[in-house]
This record gives structure tokens, sequence and C-alpha cells, in this order.
């Protein structure tokens, strides 16, 4: 006779589904996008590239909030990874 000990256990923290699958696809193509703006932000960028350039870049809003979500796509991306 087989006699079960504790409790069954209950995994909570992978799931595994189409939502991480999806959230993994949609944060990789924010992170390309956000390659790619800036890719062509410092190839059409006049003159050498310096410190003032570089703040020139990140300086309007758009791409302050458009850093800020990438930093947290790239979070969510790897936690989805791991």
């Amino acid at each position: 006779m087989a006699v079960n000990y504790g409790s069954k256990r209950v995994v909570t923290g992978a799931h595994y589904g189409l939502r991480d699958w999806l959230v993994q696809r949609a944060t990789a193509v924010l992170m390309a996008l956000f390659t790619v703006i800036l890719l062509a932000q410092v190839i059409f960028t006049p003159g050498p590239i310096g410190y003032e350039a570089w703040a020139g870049i990140f300086a309007a809003p758009w791409m302050k909030f458009l850093t800020f979500s990438v930093v947290v796509a790239l979070a969510w991306h790897a936690w989805i990874g791991v």
C-alpha cells in the first residue's frame, strides 16, 4: 500500500504559456526597434560623436521614455528567459 507523505508540490513561478511567449516576442521587437532608432541617430549625426552628441540624442522626452521602456522590457525579457 502506498502512503503519501506531505502535500503535492505547487509550482507557481514558471508559466511557460502563450502569454510569456507573446511578452518575450513583444519585448524583443521593442528592443530591436530601439536599437535601429539609436543606430540611425548615431549614423546620421554630423561630425564626431562626443559627449554633447550623446547627450543630444537622449535629451528628447520621447527618447527618455523609449529608453526607460527598453530597460523595463529588457528586465522582463530576461526574467521570462530565466
